[in-house]
C-alpha cells in the first residue's frame, strides 16, 4: 500500500513538472553527455502558443535602437523633416483680463526615422506598428508663450510607425498660451491668438520644422457660446540669433476669433441706452416735484454700474480704449451736465425774493425765450422794439413781477438744456457708433 502511494505521488509530480515546462516554453535536455549526436537527439522543445509577428518585428527593429539619439543613417540626409499640424477641437476660454486663451487641440506630428524600416514581406505583410512613446526618439517640439508647465498629452499616447520609416504621432492636448487682446471694438471685436511651435534643442540643420497643411483643421470644431473661430492660417519663419550661425525655424498657427456681440448688446448696450434716454425726462419734470436732480443722479449711478460690468471683462490696457467705454464716459458726462443744468434751474426758480435786473431781462431772458419758443408777456418775437415799449417794460407796466420773471427764466434754461441734451446725445451716439 505504501509503495503504491509513493508511486502515485511521483507520477503526479512528474506530470506537474511537464506541464510547467511546457507552459513556459522551456526546453528539457537529457543528462547524457556521451557525444554531440546523442545530445542533439536527446534535445526536446516544448512550445506554448504561437510567436506574434508584431512582437517579432518590434524586437528586431528596436534591437540596437537608442531612443535618446536623433535618427541618422549612413547615406541619408542629416536633417530630419518634421511636419507640425493641428486641429482645433474646442475653444475653452479666452480670459481677457489675464490675456490667456485655453484651447483643446489635436496635435499631428510627422517625420521619418531611417532606423525604423522593414520589409513587410518578411513580416507577414505588416506595414504599420504602434509602439509606446518612450520606445523611440521624439522631436522636442515646444509651444512658445505657453502658460502651463507642460505640454499635456505629449507623453501619453502610442506612436504609429510605417514600414518606410515614416512616423506619425497624433495626440489630443489642452494648451494655454498668452494671447494679446485688443478690445478697441468690444463687443464686436476680433482677436488673433498665435500658437508658435519650434524645437528647443535642435537648430534648423538638424531638425527642419514645417507644416503640410499650413492651416489649422477646423472640421471637427465644437461651437463656443461666445466666440467663433473664423480660421487658423499658418506661416513658417526662420530666425537667426546673434553669434549663432544656425537657423531656427518655427511654425505659427494664427487662430482668428470673432466675438458674438448679441449678449453684450442685449444686456449692456440697450439697457444703458434706454437709461440714458430716461435722463431726458428730468427736463420734463416740474420743478416743484423735487425729483429733477434725483432722477439725473440715478441715471448716472446706473450707467456707472454698467461701466463696472464691462471693466471687469476687459484687460487693464493703456494702449487702446474700447469704444464702449468711450460711450459710457460720454453718457456719464452728458448726465452730469444735465444734473448741473437742473441745479441752475432750481436756483433760478426759487429766487422770488430777488429783483431781476434790466440787463438780465433784455440780454438773457428775452433771447432765451425766443430760442426756446416760450411766450413771455410784454416781449415780441423781434429783439428790436420801440423806445416807448422799452420804457413801458422798464416801468413794468405790462410785464410779470420779479418772481414770475425768475420762474420764466428757469423754464427757458430748462427748455434750452433739453434741446442741447437731445442734440448732444444724438450726435455723440451717432459719431461713436459710426466710428465703430
Amino acid at each position: 500500500m505504501l509503495t503504491g502511494g509513493v508511486s502515485s505521488l511521483c507520477v503526479t509530480i512528474y506530470i506537474i513538472l511537464c506541464l510547467y515546462t511546457v507552459g513556459h516554453g522551456k526546453k528539457i535536455v537529457s543528462d547524457t553527455k556521451d557525444d554531440d549526436e546523442s545530445a542533439s537527439k536527446s534535445l526536446t522543445f516544448f512550445h506554448y502558443g504561437t510567436v506574434s509577428p508584431l512582437a517579432n518585428l518590434s524586437s528586431i527593429i528596436f534591437r540596437n535602437y537608442d531612443s535618446g539619439v536623433r535618427p541618422y543613417c549612413t547615406g541619408e540626409q542629416e536633417i530630419v523633416d518634421l511636419s507640425v499640424d493641428l486641429a482645433v477641437r474646442q475653444l475653452i476660454d479666452l480670459d481677457e483680463p489675464n490675456q490667456i486663451v485655453t484651447m483643446n487641440v489635436w496635435m499631428r506630428l510627422a517625420w521619418r526615422d531611417c532606423q525604423l524600416t522593414w520589409d513587410p514581406n518578411e513580416f507577414e505583410g505588416i506595414t504599420v506598428l504602434r509602439v509606446p512613446y518612450s520606445r523611440l526618439w521624439i522631436p522636442d517640439i515646444a509651444l512658445y508663450e505657453r502658460v502651463s508647465d507642460e505640454f499635456y498629452g505629449l507623453k501619453d499616447y502610442p506612436v504609429q510607425l510605417h514600414a518606410d520609416g515614416s512616423v506619425e504621432y497624433n495626440f489630443p492636448s489642452t494648451v494655454q498660451v498668452v494671447c494679446n487682446v485688443d478690445v478697441t471694438n468690444f463687443p464686436s471685436d476680433t482677436q488673433v491668438c498665435p500658437l508658435q511651435f519650434s524645437s528647443w534643442t535642435y537648430h534648423g540643420l538638424h531638425l527642419n520644422i514645417t507644416s503640410n497643411n499650413m492651416a489649422a483643421d477646423l472640421s471637427n470644431l465644437k461651437e463656443n457660446v461666445e466666440w467663433i473661430i473664423r480660421g487658423g492660417p499658418a506661416h513658417r519663419r526662420v530666425s537667426y540669433f546673434n553669434s549663432i550661425p544656425y537657423p531656427y525655424p518655427d511654425v505659427t498657427f494664427n487662430i482668428f476669433l470673432e466675438r458674438k456681440p448679441r449678449y453684450y448688446v442685449t444686456n449692456i448696450l440697450v439697457p444703458s441706452f434706454l437709461i440714458t434716454c430716461i435722463a431726458i425726462l428730468g427736463f420734463l419734470l416740474p420743478v416743484d416735484s423735487g425729483e429733477k436732480i434725483g432722477l439725473e443722479l440715478t441715471v448716472m449711478l446706473a450707467i456707472s454700474v454698467f461701466q463696472l460690468l464691462v471693466a471687469d471683462k476687459l484687460p487693464p490696457s493703456s494702449f487702446s480704449t474700447p469704444w464702449i467705454v468711450v460711450y459710457f464716459n460720454f453718457t456719464l458726462f452728458i448726465s452730469g451736465i444735465a444734473s448741473f443744468i437742473q441745479v441752475i434751474v432750481l436756483n433760478l426758480h426759487h429766487r422770488a425774493d430777488q429783483q431781476m435786473s434790466e440787463w438780465i431781462v433784455f440780454n438773457v431772458l428775452q433771447p432765451l425765450a425766443t430760442i426756446t419758443f416760450i411766450d413771455v408777456p410784454g416781449f415780441t418775437a423781434c429783439r428790436c422794439i420801440s423806445k416807448q415799449d422799452e420804457n413801458m417794460i422798464k416801468q413794468k407796466i405790462f410785464i410779470p413781477e420779479d418772481a414770475q420773471l425768475w420762474i420764466l427764466l428757469a423754464k427757458c434754461v430748462d427748455r434750452l438744456g433739453l434741446m442741447l441734451f437731445l442734440l448732444t446725445f444724438s450726435v455723440g451716439t451717432g459719431i461713436i457708433f459710426a466710428s465703430f
